[in-house]
């Protein structure tokens, strides 16, 4: 009589989300570029948030750093360049 084999599955580490790290290099490299690439990096940085929420990936500091510096650097620009 064949014996049932048992299946291990092994544990994978969800991976960490792409758009996550696109959007906090971008928005890091909003300080050297003058706020240019911050609004990509803010943006990106929404929608790594809402894919890493659905899939359950890694890089959810990331995304929230993106659009919390991202924020804050446009809101600097921006009362800088009205003065």
């Amino acid at each position: 009589m064949p014996r049932a084999k048992k299946q291990v599955q092994e544990y994978q580490e969800p991976k960490t989300n792409g758009m996550a790290i696109a959007g906090f290099i971008l928005t890091m490299l909003g300080i050297f570029t003058f706020g240019y690439t911050t609004i990509a990096g803010f943006v990106v940085g929404i929608i790594a948030l809402f894919q890493i929420n659905k899939r359950g990936e890694k890089g959810e500091w990331m995304a929230i750093v993106s659009i919390i510096f991202g924020t804050l650097l446009l809101l600097f620009l921006i009362l800088g360049a009205s003065m």
